[in-house]
């Protein structure tokens, strides 16, 4: 198992725990940031299940190129 997919695992059990002690009912939207991380990262996390990503300089999400727009 990656990396990434052990964390993102580890971070959608707590995702998921919280939703369920929360007494308000909402859905909770998991954001990834790839703050200095190779385009591949984001690939992989977004193959995973991530839908949304965002990065804290446009440059940085422009040179990911066409598919870290779509």
């Amino acid at each position: 198992m990656s990396e990434i997919k052990e964390r993102l695992a580890h971070v959608m059990d707590r995702i998921h725990e919280a939703e369920k002690r929360s007494p308000y009912g909402q859905k909770v939207t998991l954001v990834a940031v790839t703050k200095f991380h190779p385009l591949e990262d984001m690939e992989e996390a977004i193959g995973l299940g991530v839908s949304q990503v965002g990065e804290n300089r446009v440059q940085e999400m422009e040179s990911a190129g066409p598919s870290a727009k779509e």
